[in-house]
């Protein structure tokens, strides 16, 4: 699933929380930015194995839990692959998502090197606005 099929999926309101690192990404625009920047952070290589599972998900019809996969790399060392599992909670309100809390433990050296993602969209953002 693309960054275009996720953003198709929520409402402008939008509010994306990433729990390991109490990051808040506000509104539709916040949140593409936050998931453009964190889709540059890794490829996705059919080809090299790369892609991300769905490993199981519940509703209740207002809440959906997915658990996933994702087996990347980093695009600057692609010869590396990696696997760290994700949980997604997304709260469904008219047919759209108005909230994802994201849960995940990455290793260390992944962690501090994806722990950029939020600074780097907040540049990144002011750098849109101003134009």
């Amino acid at each position: 699933m693309t960054k275009e099929h996720v953003l198709r999926l929520i409402s402008d309101d939008c509010a994306w929380l990433v729990v390991p690192w109490g990051y808040t990404a506000s509104g539709y625009e916040e949140v593409a930015a936050f998931l453009g920047v964190a889709q540059t952070t890794r490829t996705h290589e059919a080809a090299k194995g790369q892609h991300i599972e769905i490993d199981g998900w519940f509703t209740d019809g207002e809440h959906l839990c997915v658990e996933i996969t994702n087996i990347a790399s980093f695009p600057w060392f692609k010869s590396v692959k990696a696997a760290q599992r994700i949980c997604l909670v997304l709260h469904i309100k008219n047919g759209r998502f108005d909230s994802v809390h994201e849960y995940f433990k990455a290793p260390f050296p992944i962690s501090l090197i994806i722990r950029l993602v939020p600074l780097v969209t907040r540049m990144r953002l002011r750098r849109q606005r101003r134009h």
